[in-house]
């Protein structure tokens, strides 16, 4: 198998000082989320998107889909980070470790974390 740069760069989420390796993250998100992460984040990003039906039941429903999801990518991202629970990390810090790592991802390694 041939590796992208990227995937051979050691990612440290910013303010932290813990590198990790980018395979080992990648492989834990598919692991933990039992093959799913694609789908969670989909669903989690639906949450703000601000298009589909607007009526009651859609609304509910897509709300609910949007915690269910956010709650396992909270779990999973406290497990793969290696985070503490509440109240030494809050949820939106497990879900900026993980947002950042995907930017980080999708901007190739780049240090500042933005997509190219």
């Amino acid at each position: 198998m041939i590796y992208q740069e990227h995937e051979k760069t050691i990612y440290t989420p910013p303010g932290s000082s813990t590198a990790y390796d980018p395979l080992a993250i990648d492989r834990a998100l598919t692991i933990k989320s039992s093959g799913t992460i694609n789908s969670l984040l989909s669903d989690w990003c639906a949450g703000s998107d601000g298009k589909g039906d607007v009526s009651s039941g859609s609304v509910e429903a897509n709300s609910l889909r949007v915690a269910q999801a956010e709650e396992v990518l909270v779990q999973i991202s406290r497990a793969v980070f290696n985070l503490p629970p509440f109240p030494e990390c809050l949820d939106a810090t497990a879900l900026e470790y993980l947002r950042h790592y995907l930017w980080w991802m999708e901007g190739k390694g780049q240090a500042d974390g933005k997509p190219q």
